[in-house]
């Protein structure tokens, strides 16, 4: 049907979605790829990091994504800017 996104459902747990549009899938692949940390492709993909876990399991399960250095970690550095804490001192 035109103008209808396609979703890649997994399974439901409380409190987590696992319902993707299959953008952000494809977009998950390549960054898995390019050898990106579970970390960066949950902020890139606005999403919670234990939903890209399960998608990376899922997807490793079903052949789409293959087993590559550094795991889940990847291999690509990476550091999440909203991780500089500024110190106030009074």
């Amino acid at each position: 049907m035109p103008g209808r996104v396609r979703q890649y459902f997994m399974f439901d747990i409380d409190g987590i979605d696992l319902s993707l549009p299959e953008t952000k899938v494809k977009k998950f692949d390549q960054m898995w790829n390019e050898g990106c940390s579970i970390s960066e492709i949950a902020f890139k993909l606005q999403r919670k990091k234990n939903e890209v876990m399960l998608l990376a399991q899922d997807r490793f399960l079903r052949g789409k994504i293959k087993e590559r250095p550094g795991q889940m970690k990847g291999t690509k550095p990476w550091k999440n800017p909203y991780n500089n804490k500024i110190r106030v001192e009074a």
